[in-house]
């Protein structure tokens, strides 16, 4: 919500949870304009704001956030995704300025900075939506995950540490 306050664009969060009192909150507090929170979703409309929005903010700052399925989600529409440096499966799915921008945990201004620089570049918008989707075809679909466990799980059996 801190980083929304220098932000020149709109901002969709979508989902409920216990969180979201405190960012009703924060909302008011800040008087954010910019800031929508639409609550539960149904997948239909999951999959319209992913087709409309510019880009997918992911601002996990705790490991215990961990993967995030929605990164994949993002890359299947095009999307450029802004997400933080972890160091779990989300640094893994966004790689930075290849898919993306990857920016450090907790640092409201990096991520203000990618937020806006996307807002204002729909080439590179276009570009890294496009290296996302080539990535999540190459290694994410479920024929490529379901064959590299098969490989994994054949490697164990076998007792092939590679």
């Amino acid at each position: 919500m801190e980083a929304a306050r220098t932000v020149d664009h709109k901002i969709v969060i979508s989902g409920d949870g216990p969180l979201r009192e405190e960012l009703k909150s924060l909302i008011f507090k800040y008087n954010l304009k910019n800031v929508i929170l639409t609550g539960f979703i149904s997948e239909d409309e999951k999959k319209a704001l992913l087709r409309l929005c510019k880009a997918f903010v992911f601002p996990s700052q705790y490991r215990s956030e961990a993967f995030g399925v929605s990164l994949l989600e993002a890359q299947l529409f095009k999307k450029p995704i802004i997400s933080c440096n972890i160091g779990t499966g989300s640094s893994f799915v966004n790689i930075h300025n290849k898919t993306g921008i990857v920016v450090p945990p907790k640092d409201v201004n990096s991520l203000s900075l990618a937020m806006n620089h996307l807002a204002k570049n729909d080439s590179l918008c276009h570009q890294l939506g496009e290296s996302g989707f080539s990535r999540f075809s190459d290694m994410f679909t479920i024929e490529k995950q379901s064959n590299s466990y098969v490989k994994l799980y054949n490697a164990l059996i076998n007792g092939n540490k590679n």
